[in-house]
């Protein structure tokens, strides 16, 4: 059984799900993203896998003019603690209420891998709140998803438009008590970078890391930081996204998966979720009374069941009926994957063999200096452990 190719395939483990001999395994591929491994042994050459691949079987999408807005929680400590304008919780916390389930992205402690869990309480959406800039491991919730939802629970689906177009494909069927929100995504990094960056951090301060805030908002919202918090308090540091070496390869293209610069499945290009949100870049300039500087959302309702969902939060929040263009004036994620940096090979290559990020980052954006400097590198030192050896 044939899948789809690495360069396209977007890792959201729908056939591995979907496999009735449990056959597929996720395995990481040399970039450190999950690649589908079919044991041959067990498969039954049934074609489920293929039937259900949203890049092979591209579900079908809305394309229906959105309704938009700008949103922001009336809810002080929520809106500090979310990323923009904390529409994901708002969203969130009538499913929860009314005896349903969220299934969204959190970050494990102390490995700090992200996956996607099942939340039933209020608490327990705290940790899915904020962004994780790092491929989320889907597991086994797209089959706790769809045993919710045949038990008749409101669920509310939080992930990236391939992850709910996976989710989608696996379901087969509409439900009216699921509603699917996904984000404006720039793209999914290599959780292999994520791990290399930590151990470096780890080891330039031979201290254990606590805790990790990809959207610190200690400057403001738009000066948003990474903070790490390590167990001696001294070394905790808050660096602004542009100065941080781990976002500087994420916001450079540098280290994310392949689907991502031909993303078939951006919102712009037609919806599979009900809401996306984003960040509202640029809303200080185009309403600058509704600028806070702790946050604000953008909402995109694509269909009658986000709607529905919408109308559950409006009392909880400030909201504007804005333009989708609007919205897609800084967030040009929306419409179009992000260009392929000619230096990705080289950092995705050597990413695992460097001490340091930023000699790596520098060598990759002057490529083709880069590459040869990195062949004469590692030639060098595989004849240094050739000779070792004999």
């Amino acid at each position: 059984m044939i899948l789809a190719s690495q360069d396209v395939c977007t890792g959201c483990a729908a056939c591995v799900s979907i496999c009735p001999q449990k056959a597929i395994a996720m395995v990481p591929d040399s970039e450190g993203f999950s690649q589908p491994w079919i044991d041959s042994s067990k498969c039954i050459e049934c074609g489920l896998c293929r039937k259900t691949c949203p890049v092979l079987m591209a579900p079908a999408k809305n394309h229906d003019s959105p309704k938009c807005f700008a949103f922001k929680t009336k809810d002080r400590e929520l809106l500090r603690s979310s990323s923009s304008g904390g529409a994901f919780t708002e969203l969130a916390l009538p499913v929860i209420r009314t005896g349903g389930v969220v299934f969204g992205c959190v970050m494990t402690t102390p490995d700090f891998v992200a996956h996607h869990v099942m939340a039933e309480s209020e608490s327990a959406l705290a940790a899915m709140r904020g962004s994780k800039y790092v491929q989320s491991d889907i597991g086994d919730v797209f089959i706790k998803c769809k045993e919710a939802l045949l038990r008749g629970r409101k669920v509310l689906f939080s992930g990236t438009s391939c992850q709910i177009a996976g989710l989608k494909a696996f379901l087969g069927n509409e439900y009216v008590n699921l509603t699917t929100v996904d984000f404006i995504c720039h793209g999914v990094p290599s959780p292999a970078v994520w791990r290399k960056y930590l151990d470096q951090r780890k080891k330039e301060t031979k201290s254990k890391i606590d805790c990790i805030s990809f959207r610190n908002k200690h400057y403001s919202w738009k000066k948003s930081s990474l903070a790490l918090f390590f167990d001696n308090a001294k070394l905790n540091s808050i660096n602004p996204l542009g100065k941080d070496l781990y976002f500087k390869a994420f916001i450079g293209n540098y280290c994310l998966r392949k689907c991502c610069y031909v993303c078939a499945f951006k919102p712009g290009m037609g919806s599979i979720s009900d809401i996306t949100i984003a960040d509202f870049w640029g809303i200080e300039d185009i309403h600058p009374e509704f600028f806070n500087e702790l946050g604000v959302s953008a909402i995109v309702i694509h269909t009658s069941n986000g709607t529905k969902a919408f109308a559950d939060v409006v009392a909880n929040a400030h909201v504007l009926p804005v333009n989708i263009d609007d919205v897609t004036l800084h967030n040009p994620s929306y419409c179009h994957g992000v260009p392929m940096p000619s230096g990705r090979p080289l950092f995705m290559r050597y990413f695992r063999h460097v001490k340091s990020y930023e000699t790596l980052l520098k060598l990759a954006t002057r490529y083709p200096f880069g590459k040869w400097f990195f062949s004469m590198l590692m030639r060098k030192l595989r004849l240094y452990r050739e000779a070792n050896d004999k």
